[in-house]
């Protein structure tokens, strides 16, 4: 009889086992984006997503720019929101591309990352609208916080992303980069951040300015770029240590 029982037992035990092995297995095989869809579900049962809206700043060529903040768990994202343009049709094109560039990759994050990102207008005319977001992520367990960052930059005669390209010349950029600038980085490694752009080749600095500011369709870009005050600023990649990125300004 004991032994009947501690057969019986042991291949209950098999069992649960394989059962459980292939739980895993099936687990492990899903699409990432399917499985993060399915940890932020789980969270969202506890914490819906909200918005919170902000004061619209005005400008003299008539139209004004709206914050609206996205809130969900510890994620706080605030994006704008473009009104009072007389072309409604480009206004609707307009902030189309500011949602999808800025709020869309909030589907990238968990709510149990810490993100908390705000926006200025830095520059403002009848034909272009230039938007600085920064901001810190810490991604669930992480150690410490990456730097956030990004801009954009507006044709508001046409409706599209103006880019670094579009109104610089990158070839001659990329030859005479120097030290000077470099401007700073979140945690004040200037120096050792513009050590590590001028070390560059022409060739990986020529592809890095043409690639800055993300296209149509990308959410991403390895490098940014502004205007303010009349000038060009930039925001390139450097490493983690030094801060993630350095702020850079075109002489």
């Amino acid at each position: 009889m004991k032994k009947t029982l501690c057969t019986f037992f042991l291949t209950l035990v098999f069992c649960l086992g394989i059962c459980s092995c292939k739980k895993d297995e099936k687990k492990s095989g899903q699409n990432p984006s399917q499985a993060s869809a399915e940890s932020v579900g789980v969270v969202s049962n506890y914490t819906e997503p909200t918005q919170k809206d902000g004061q619209p700043e005005e400008f003299k060529e008539g139209y004004s720019v709206t914050p609206h903040t996205y809130l969900h768990g510890k994620i706080s994202l605030t994006y704008p929101e473009i009104s009072g343009l007389k072309d409604s049709s480009l206004q609707e094109e307009c902030n189309r591309i500011l949602s999808h560039s800025i709020l869309d990759r909030v589907e990238y994050y968990h709510p149990n990352d810490s993100l908390s990102a705000e926006f200025r207008v830095t520059y403002a005319t009848e034909e272009i609208v230039s938007i600085l977001t920064t901001g810190q992520i810490s991604p669930d367990g992480a150690a410490r916080p990456y730097y956030f960052y990004q801009s954009l930059n507006i044709d508001l005669v046409h409706g599209k992303i103006i880019r670094l390209n579009d109104i610089a010349d990158i070839d001659e950029y990329a030859s005479n980069f120097a030290d000077d600038w470099v401007l700073s980085t979140p945690i004040d490694r200037r120096d050792r951040a513009a050590q590590e752009l001028c070390s560059l080749t022409y060739t990986e600095r020529f592809k890095l300015l043409e690639e800055c500011d993300v296209q149509e369709g990308e959410l991403y870009s390895p490098g940014y770029s502004y205007i303010e005050n009349g000038k060009i600023y930039m925001l390139l990649p450097v490493s983690h240590a030094l801060g993630d990125y350095a702020l850079c300004v075109m002489p």
